[in-house]
């Protein structure tokens, strides 16, 4: 019974610990934030470029759904949290820009700040490279009062016949007088959302 217990424990973690290989770095520099979150996961370059497809036409035309996978448990739709809350209430594709235009609410209880509507833009571009290798890169153009910029990039390679590098590459500036959150602060508020989000995207080339 014990060695049927042992086994079946190792055969669970065999399962398991392949998909723990987050590797996270944060650092700031005069009032800019940046993470690097990276993973490997097993999965083909066509499948990893069919859920970022998706996840372009969904931001784009129809974010619902995204709240369902690759932006759950992020905190965007109003949840509660002790020091930033974000509440995304319109966003709407501009073709012609290729941009989106979108209304949030913000409110940041440590400073008792609350804003009903921000205005925010932001923008999605896609780069497939000649050795299939993708670059999916978002940029915040816009966001009153309290962003001053977000950019980032996902980068989609492919190291073996099976299997890919993701990796999340996220610049954040903050408008004064956020723009004084300590490094400790953005760890605890921000940057644990960028892991989030490439795990979220693991999990969806996982299935």
């Amino acid at each position: 019974m014990k060695k049927l217990i042992i086994l079946t424990a190792a055969i669970c973690f065999a399962g398991v610990l392949p998909s723990q290989n987050t590797q996270k770095s944060s650092s700031k520099t005069k009032g800019l934030f940046r993470t690097t979150v990276s993973l490997d996961i097993k999965s083909s370059n066509e499948k990893a470029l069919t859920v970022i497809d998706k996840f372009i036409d969904q931001y784009n035309h129809n974010i619902p759904p995204l709240f369902g996978w690759a932006l759950t448990g992020i905190k965007l739709q109003g949840e509660k949290d002790s020091f930033i809350e974000f509440n995304i209430k319109s966003h709407d594709y501009n073709k012609t820009n290729n941009t989106v235009n979108g209304v949030m609410a913000i409110n940041v209880g440590m400073l008792g700040k609350h804003f009903e509507n921000i205005n925010y833009k932001t923008q999605l571009r896609k780069e497939v490279k000649p050795d299939n290798s993708v670059i999916l890169r978002y940029e915040m153009l816009e966001c009153e009062e309290v962003i001053s910029k977000v950019v980032a990039e996902l980068n989609v390679v492919q190291k073996t016949a099976d299997t890919v590098q993701l990796t999340f590459a996220v610049d954040v500036k903050l408008s004064m007088p956020y723009n004084l959150m300590t490094f400790k602060q953005y760890r605890e508020n921000l940057e644990w959302r960028f892991v989030k989000f490439l795990q979220n995207i693991r999990k969806e080339l996982e299935k």
